[in-house]
């Protein structure tokens, strides 16, 4: 397949992979717009979980908001996705986007009395359930871009990495600009100001990637068009359902392990008496996701595959046990191991998104990148309670357990793509092999 740049010319074959192609592509709107537009959803949490006690309510309010919040993005992923793959992009993020600034509003109108406030869960819950889903439509606009020949394998593996390292960028420059806009304005200008700015920044996105339609050629179809693609096209091969499932259980399990790992470092740290670090710590999560997702894009496409997932899995079982069975856990050993663990986070959901991706129709790529963006939020949601209590109940470092569960599913869900690979290789060598004996009695 001939690679072209925006401008038609043809991409050499030896620069079809790593960052510098994606620009070269085209694709630096796309990636700057991607990133910036997770922001404003990724702000929302740490806003409402300060800003409501500092505003007058009660942290059990600010928790049940946060709480609520997640769970209206994890309830809606799905829905979003279908209705972008049947409308469009820009009818359904532009509305969902106008809700979600039209509920920050209503939150902000909150504050005048946040203890008789009947609205604040309600609110809360829908800026979770009208999240525009900014880095699912960016995988799905990548992947489009395969469809018209300015991407190869290569290269939409490096723009699955890049996506990746945005999704850590924006989870921990979020909640940075979260708190700083605290420290320089009140909370309901804070709030007002994140609705101005998310509506501007989602609807600059739709418009620069409008992600529109597609019929089972290609080619752009207006609502109600004819000639729609399954689920699941017949180059997918046998059981693509359960690839897809395979994927999807990667993705919660990534979910588990930022959940587990958030939820178990809360607890140790207040144990040691120092809950003031827990979030530079946690972040370094988020840094080392950064740095394996930047690596993995440069990374040369023959030393890329599933079997990093597989050795993702084993990696978080090791450090799941060896977190578990050490004597006294400090600072510097868990900056050391929250660090290691978000290496392998970027590299593993790359290598997801990429899979579910071919085992899916065109038609429903979008749906399949908010399934899984949606398996990663049930993951935590999960996940910090269950490592919570498992730290109280059994000692602070006993929630990195949850790390072993997640380093599991990995094994598992990696270990089956990887077998069916494997299945794939040998059914095209026994059809070049029976290719080439019915040649020779020729």
């Amino acid at each position: 397949m001939r690679l072209l740049t925006m401008d038609g010319a043809v991409m050499p074959a030896s620069d079809t992979q790593g960052l510098l192609h994606l620009l070269r592509a085209g694709g630096a709107p796309l990636m700057i717009f991607g990133l910036l537009g997770r922001l404003p959803t990724a702000m929302a949490p740490m806003l409402l979980l300060v800003a409501i006690p500092v505003g007058g309510g009660s942290l059990v309010q600010a928790g049940s908001a946060v709480g609520l919040s997640a769970l209206g993005t994890a309830a809606s992923g799905a829905a979003v996705g279908l209705l972008v793959d049947r409308l469009g992009a820009r009818p359904v993020v532009g509305a969902i986007a106008a809700v979600q600034s039209a509920a920050l509003l209503g939150l902000a109108a909150q504050f005048g009395n946040l203890n008789d406030s009947p609205l604040l869960l309600p609110l809360a819950f829908v800026v979770g359930l009208c999240n525009p889903s900014i880095g699912s439509l960016a995988r799905a606009a990548w992947i489009r871009r395969v469809e018209t020949g300015e991407l190869d394998g290569p290269g939409s593996r490096s723009a699955m990495a890049w996506e990746a390292a945005s999704d850590e960028a924006g989870f921990v420059i979020a909640p940075v600009i979260a708190s700083s806009l605290l420290v320089a304005i009140e909370p309901r200008a804070a709030l007002v100001g994140l609705a101005g700015v998310g509506l501007v920044v989602h609807l600059g996105f739709v418009r620069l990637v409008p992600l529109r339609v597609v019929t089972i050629g290609g080619s752009r179809r207006g609502i109600g068009g004819e000639g729609l693609e399954p689920v699941f096209p017949a180059h997918a091969g046998q059981r693509p359902v359960l690839l897809a499932l395979a994927a999807i259980l990667i993705a919660i399990s990534v979910g588990l392990v930022f959940g587990a790992t958030q939820a178990t470092v809360n607890s140790l740290f207040a144990v040691l008496g120092v809950p003031a670090m827990v979030g530079v710590i946690y972040g370094l999560v988020g840094i080392g996701s950064i740095a394996g997702g930047v690596v993995w894009a440069q990374t040369p496409d023959r030393l890329r595959g599933t079997w990093i997932i597989v050795a993702a899995g084993a990696a978080l079982v090791a450090l799941g046990a060896l977190a578990i069975g050490w004597p006294s856990m400090g600072i510097v050993a868990t900056g050391v191991l929250c660090a290691f663990v978000g290496l392998w986070l970027s590299p593993v959901l790359a290598e997801a998104y990429g899979r579910a991706r071919r085992v899916v129709s065109n038609r429903f790529q979008v749906t399949m990148m908010t399934v899984l963006a949606s398996g990663t939020s049930v993951g935590v949601g999960v996940s910090a309670p269950l490592a919570s209590n498992l730290s109280v109940t059994y000692g602070a470092q006993r929630g990195f357990l949850v790390l072993i569960v997640a380093g599991a599913g990995f094994l598992i869900g990696g270990g089956y793509i990887l077998l069916r690979q494997a299945s794939y290789r040998r059914h095209d060598q026994d059809a070049h092999d029976g290719t080439d004996a019915r040649s020779g009695q020729d």
